[in-house]
């Protein structure tokens, strides 16, 4: 015989056991799309040192080592980051409900109302495990999150310090002095413009006659 009541608390522990999955695939979800773009960020941060590696070598004073331990304080932050993350991403054996022959064995012997109470309790134990598995990717993803937060903070001190060093080292005297001497020499080794001898004399001038003169006319005209 069907009974309402037992038939709704089957539906509603379903439905509970069914969302905390679809949050398992959220939290798997969030944790891949944070992967791609840490993994565009980590390779922009990585170009841009690679780019500005003459800004900070040599080595040779205080704050090239402070701009330094800053960029390596930003990768380790980078992969304690992408550690978080992937262990979130890590194969988790999430409950199902049963559904196997010796389930059906006892389905087919119980009624209708103790189906509906065994599958609820089966829900309630299933979603109990989902929880914990959940529990445990929530928890990696919220520490992957903060180290995110610290990681970003490093990065744009690394990324201002450099723009700041650069700065500063293109308007210091001895690089002008360096640009004025290269410039100099630049110009004292282009080739000197031949100047031509101002006592030179001037060829004559020759004179060609524009019209036949009359007396050869004549003479053609008598021919």
């Amino acid at each position: 015989m069907k009974n309402d009541k037992y038939e709704f608390l089957y539906s509603y522990s379903r439905s509970a056991f069914d969302e905390e999955i679809l949050r398992f695939k959220n939290l798997e979800e969030k944790a891949s799309r944070f992967i791609s773009l840490y993994s565009i960020l980590i390779a922009a941060f990585t170009a841009v040192i690679t780019a500005s590696v003459t800004v900070i070598m040599p080595l040779n004073e205080w704050y090239k080592w402070l701009i330094l331990c800053l960029i390596v304080l930003t990768y380790v932050s980078f992969v304690s980051s992408w550690s978080f993350l992937f262990r979130a991403l890590k194969f988790t054996d999430m409950p199902r409900l049963p559904l196997d022959d010796n389930f059906i064995s006892e389905f087919s012997s119980r009624d209708l109302v103790t189906n509906h109470y065994a599958l609820s309790l089966s829900c309630s134990n299933a979603l109990e495990l989902a929880r914990e598995a959940n529990a445990e990717k929530s928890k990696l993803l919220q520490k992957s999150h903060k180290e995110i937060a610290l990681s970003v903070w490093l990065l744009t001190l690394s990324l201002g310090a450099l723009s700041l060093t650069k700065i500063v080292e293109l308007n210091m005297p001895e690089n002008e002095n360096v640009r004025s001497e290269q410039t100099m020499q630049t110009q004292q080794g282009e080739p000197a413009q031949p100047e031509p001898d101002f006592d030179v004399t001037a060829p004559k001038v020759v004179f060609v006659m524009d019209e036949i003169p009359p007396e050869l006319i004549n003479r053609k005209d008598s021919e």
